[in-house]
């Protein structure tokens, strides 16, 4: 799919094309050659290049400048000082305002420009009304929350320097009285002012100021995952409620350690992992791993532990210290129930900064109580352990641990993940992580809670002819390749 721009020279040319049918008008002197796709998709697709042309001055600024370049609301804002009127396009307003491209501007495609920081800071600082839209500026709160995102980012010898370079552009842009409202922000988050000098409070600056700051983005996915879990409409194959009804005196601890363990690659054959349990003495060949099954038994099986729950943001932090102190033991090198000082990542994907670990942790537990349903908040307090990621090591661990806890505290069955339905597992964390995919979430794991609860867990010869018949200890990549997938007992 292209677009094509009139010149006097192909003007008649792109006419005769539309009249035949191979090209269609998008605005006056644009055109394009995809005949099927809703012309507001071709000026999204295109929307530089046709900025470009009618603007090729263009810088863009303000809000649109602080939320990179994306649309707010349909409205793309752009300071020239070649043209003075909005250009409107299907689907896409380009709201123009005089100003002129300086040279710390960042470059943009199709030879637009792109405000720098500083000078996002500086031009954001100026009050604007809407007028039937959103405000070209960011309001306070929302600048407190974009400078508490920077710091976020780049840390404070960044800041700093945008601070700086924020002065000479006010000075530059002939805004001088700007320079205070740019020193009153930056000395907010560096801790040299007080907070509660802004005009409004950002929440995120305000706790960035008092030492726990969260990371915005992660609390904006909480609030959009705990709104699709509050929706959802369960059925049979996701049932809203599965009662627990196996005594305590069963198997189903050990299986829930050694399964929660194999996820993260700690291996044994059931019968060594079930000595270890029984003597509760690790193998002198892997003292570790032996440590981190002992560890994760005892929170998961002992009746107190296993239906821990927090009923404030205070109880919950210690209660995850608490759990990771025990399943990591015999690794004092990942420093057992302390947060993490290293940022940690998984295939490229990110998790909280460590200095944001405290503070997103509480935010995203005051969304707790708004689920109503227990595997719905189950779910939800999974997430947010898991896409948090605390720890330095056994945080999806603790993550199914305060999950199980939640489903026990309700009175209802705990869901144990068998080594067949790990890549499906996996990949449902991965999609809740990265596109907020509650509904495959919430199948994929109704699966092996609706197979747990089913699992006869006090006979263990029963259980035994049941992991078999089930498929649960076949490897899941290898079950995949055969066709076969976990079972249901009695199904």
């Amino acid at each position: 799919m292209a677009i094509r721009f009139t010149s006097p020279a192909t003007r008649s040319s792109l006419s005769h094309a539309v009249s035949r049918g191979t090209l269609r008008r998008v605005v006056q002197g644009v055109y394009t050659d995809d005949l099927t796709s809703p012309i507001g998709d071709v000026v999204a697709t295109h929307r530089w290049e046709i900025i470009g042309h009618f603007i090729p001055d263009g810088v863009i600024v303000d809000r649109s400048a602080a939320v990179g370049g994306a649309p707010s609301e349909g409205v793309i804002h752009i300071a020239s000082m070649a043209r003075s009127t909005d250009l409107v396009l299907p689907g896409l307003t380009v709201a123009v305002r005089r100003g002129p491209h300086l040279g710390s501007d960042l470059p943009w495609s199709a030879g637009l420009w792109i405000a720098s920081p500083a000078r996002t800071l500086v031009d954001n600082l100026a009050i604007s009304r809407g007028r039937g839209r959103r405000a070209r500026t960011l309001d306070s709160v929302e600048l407190g929350d974009w400078v508490a995102r920077q710091a976020m980012i780049h840390g404070p010898q960044r800041l700093n320097r945008i601070r700086d370079d924020a002065r000479a552009i006010a000075a530059e842009l002939g805004v001088e009285d700007r320079i205070a409202g740019v020193d009153r922000l930056i000395s907010a988050v560096l801790g040299s002012r007080s907070v509660e000098a802004t005009r409004r409070r950002s929440r995120a600056l305000v706790a960035l100021a008092g030492g726990s700051g969260f990371d915005q983005a992660r609390v904006g996915m909480f609030e959009q995952v705990s709104g699709l879990l509050s929706g959802f409409d369960f059925d049979d194959e996701v049932p809203g409620s599965l009662i627990d009804e196996h005594p305590e005196v069963s198997s189903l601890g050990f299986w829930e350690a050694y399964f929660s363990n194999y996820i993260e690659g700690t291996v044994f054959e059931v019968d060594e992992a079930q000595r270890i349990v029984r003597t509760g003495v690790p193998p002198t060949s892997r003292p570790a791993d032996g440590h981190d099954v002992l560890g994760t038994y005892r929170v998961v099986s002992d009746p107190d532990q296993r239906s821990r729950v927090a009923e404030e943001a205070e109880q919950f932090l210690t209660l995850l210290r608490q759990f990771n102190a025990e399943i990591l033991v015999g690794r004092p090198e990942m420093h057992p129930g302390e947060w993490k000082t290293i940022a940690n990542q998984a295939s490229g994907y990110r998790f909280v900064d460590p200095g944001l670990v405290e503070g997103t942790l509480v935010e995203g537990y005051a969304f707790r109580d708004r689920l109503a349903n227990p595997f719905a908040r189950a779910a939800f307090m999974f997430f947010l352990v898991s896409e948090v990621h605390p720890f330095s090591d056994g945080n999806g661990r603790v993550a199914r641990a305060v999950m199980n806890a939640e489903l026990t505290a309700a009175g209802q069955g705990r869901i144990v993940i068998p080594i067949v339905w790990r890549n499906e597992y996996l990949t449902a964390v991965r999609e809740l992580s990265r596109s907020q995919r509650v509904e495959l979430f919430l199948r994929t794991m109704a699966v092996p809670w609706r197979w747990t609860a089913a699992m006869d867990w006090t006979d263990p010869p029963t259980t035994d002819a049941l992991m078999a018949q089930t498929h649960a200890l076949l490897d899941s990549t290898e079950a995949a390749s055969r066709g076969l997938r976990l079972r249901i007992p009695g199904a």
